[in-house]
């Protein structure tokens, strides 16, 4: 797969390097740099991954890299921190529907600063549920992608969450971790690689937080709803590398009859024993 620098490399010396995958909806993207370059409190890049969009993307505010063809989330994220190498010394991963909101990365920055042992550190994510304000707060259920939810802001909601994962919409990497527990699990195209980095990083001992005090506004998958992208594939694939490759045979054979909420496709719905679905994400 060929991938190419557009309009040449932009670095002023700063320790972060946000990378944001992109496949077209370009007005979405310069809104999203516009918002980081006001609200990231400190010194940042930005490397723009254009993920094989129909047309070049051009913003002389920040790096682009343009692949060959459109390949994934994971592929974009990892083809981005393989492009930083050794330049940074953290990479924040950010969702191109999010809108972060004032010192964002500043508040991971220094927690990372102040705690070597952390390797990841997220923000939260204001989001609307039925016309409502949620919080998501960190991750509940690895294969479904279920979020601990908080309904409203209390601005005494400021200490830090120690967790096993989160989604990777707007998150702080240690690059010195990167080099022990490697990239993003490319076996998972769109989903799953995210809870499965994090849980990778506390296998290796590195702790993962979360910071409600960093907060990102996100609009909740535009892009991947947009092209009918499903997580299902995905899904099965965690099952397989968590579980054997027997488990998943059996899983093949034996699938989800979602007529009668039992078995059929994988949808990783919360299904109680006597197959009543409790809920879905």
């Amino acid at each position: 797969m060929k991938s190419v620098i557009v309009g040449g490399f932009k670095k002023i010396n700063h320790p972060i390097c946000v990378i944001i995958p992109m496949f077209n909806f370009f007005e979405m993207i310069k809104k999203c740099v516009s918002v980081v370059l006001r609200n990231a409190g400190i010194g940042a890049d930005i490397l723009v991954v254009d993920d094989g969009s129909c047309t070049s993307h051009k913003d002389p505010r920040v790096n682009i890299l343009r692949l060959e063809k459109n390949t994934g989330f994971t592929n974009a994220v990892n083809q981005g921190i393989l492009w930083c190498g050794d330049r940074y010394k953290y990479v924040h991963i950010l969702n191109n529907d999010t809108e972060p909101e004032e010192d964002f990365l500043k508040v991971l920055y220094d927690h990372m600063e102040a705690y070597p042992s952390t390797g990841i550190a997220h923000s939260v994510r204001l989001v609307r549920v039925e016309g409502k304000e949620a919080i998501e707060m960190y991750g509940l259920d690895l294969l479904s992608g279920y979020q601990a939810i908080r309904w409203g802001w209390d601005s005494k909601d400021t200490d830090v969450i120690y967790c096993d994962w989160a989604p990777l919409c707007s998150t702080l990497i240690r690059v010195k971790m990167v080099r022990y527990i490697g990239l993003l699990d490319g076996r998972f195209k769109n989903h799953c690689s995210d809870g499965d980095y994090c849980i990778r990083a506390r296998q290796d001992g590195w702790q993962v937080t979360v910071l409600p005090t960093s907060k990102v506004g996100h609009a909740h998958q535009i892009t991947t709803h947009h092209c009918g992208i499903e997580p299902y594939d995905d899904q099965k694939e965690y099952i397989a590398k968590i579980a054997g490759m027997q488990y998943q045979e059996l899983v093949n054979r034996v699938p989800l009859d979602y007529t009668e909420n039992i078995w059929g496709e994988i949808t990783f719905d919360r299904i109680q024993k006597e197959g009543k679905i409790e809920g879905s994400n």
